[in-house]
């Protein structure tokens, strides 16, 4: 019965990296304009009990949100994370993860963010694909 906000923290692929352009953003949002979107989305809904879904490739962001919003931040433990400063999950062929289950635990992020109640994202074709999912979800960017 809780309103869920579902957040997507795309990190470490989300700018440019020596040797690697993977889109036009010379920085990275910081956490903390994540945050405030989300406690905007809980003040327009006014929800006396809210839980806040947490998909991000990173773990200081994680860790970030779950200092800010305390046990009310959610989030799938089977998913793989690594450092802000290590290369992109995707890229990374010394992590112990396997292709499948980066692909599987990024599908099962989609569809749970999908099934939020308000979406907070920023640049990334999975929060993207959530939307697809379920058309009619509020949502904003964060993009500064």
């Amino acid at each position: 019965g809780a309103y869920v906000v579902g957040v997507h923290y795309r990190g470490t692929d989300s700018t440019r990296r020596p040797g690697l352009l993977t889109d036009n953003q010379t920085r990275r949002v910081s956490y903390e304009a994540y945050a405030d979107e989300v406690r905007r989305a809980l003040d327009d809904a006014a929800a006396a009990s809210y839980q806040v879904f947490v998909a991000s490739d990173e773990i200081e962001f994680l860790e970030f949100m779950q200092t800010t919003f305390g046990d009310r931040v959610i989030f799938s433990e089977s998913s793989p994370r690594v450092h802000a400063s290590d290369l992109p999950i995707h890229l990374d062929r010394a992590l112990p993860v396997s292709n499948y289950l980066k692909g599987a635990s990024a599908l099962v992020d989609c569809l749970r963010l999908a099934a939020t109640d308000y979406l907070v994202k920023g640049r990334s074709n999975l929060s993207d694909a959530s939307l697809a999912f379920n058309p009619r979800l509020p949502y904003s960017f964060c993009l500064r």
